[in-house]
């Protein structure tokens, strides 16, 4: 009868208790939010047009947004950007962590009243 070598042994055993840590890891984690990994790529200028889109779809008042800030993901992976227009209103959007990539935008004024943060700050 052969004997296995130690290092295999050995690797066998890190695998056979890494692999299931692993993949509990990842299915614990929320999955990627594709709206916020494509606007995340954009230029800071094709950020604010997209941002400015989605406000005015939104039946918000804003002519052009200036200023942008991602604030954070919640614990869903819902992520949240701060758009401040020229025209001095200030939203924040939330990307939904779903697969047609929702949005919704609140006033950030609003926002600060019910308790939940203060635009253009880091979620924590």
């Amino acid at each position: 009868m052969k004997r296995k070598p130690f290092g295999s042994l050995l690797l066998m055993g890190f695998f056979a208790v890494i692999v299931p840590l692993l993949s509990q890891s990842l299915a614990d984690s929320p999955p990627t939010n594709r709206a916020h990994a494509i606007l995340s790529e954009l230029s800071d200028a094709q950020r604010n047009a997209t941002l400015t889109k989605f406000i005015k779809k939104d039946g918000k008042n804003c002519d052009v947004v200036k200023k942008n800030f991602f604030q954070g993901f919640d614990s869903e992976g819902n992520a949240y950007w701060d758009a401040e227009c020229r025209n001095k209103k200030v939203w924040v959007v939330s990307l939904a962590n779903d697969q047609q990539g929702s949005t919704k935008v609140l006033g950030c004024d609003f926002l600060k009243t019910i308790g939940g943060g203060e635009c253009f700050t880091k979620l924590k």
